[in-house]
C-alpha cells in the first residue's frame, strides 16, 4: 500500500455513498481530506467521523 501521509485531497460528493467510502479511506491512509456535497447533514457527519477516529485535518464545504 502507498505511504499517503501527509497527503491532501479533494473529493466531490464525499458525504455519503461511494464519495464517504473514498474520503474515509483516504483518511484511513493518513491523507488531509476537504470534501464537498450537497447534503449538509450527512456531510457533517462524515467530517466528525472523520476527524474523530483518524488523526487527519478534515474540512466539509456545502455546495450547491
Amino acid at each position: 500500500m502507498l505511504d499517503l501521509t501527509g497527503k491532501s485531497a479533494i473529493v466531490t460528493g464525499g458525504a455519503r455513498g461511494i464519495g464517504k467510502g473514498i474520503s474515509l479511506t483516504l483518511a484511513r491512509q493518513g491523507v488531509d481530506v476537504a470534501f464537498v456535497d450537497v447534503l449538509e447533514a450527512e456531510g457533517k457527519q462524515t467530517e466528525s467521523e472523520i476527524l474523530d477516529n483518524y488523526k487527519v485535518r478534515a474540512l466539509f464545504i456545502k455546495c450547491e
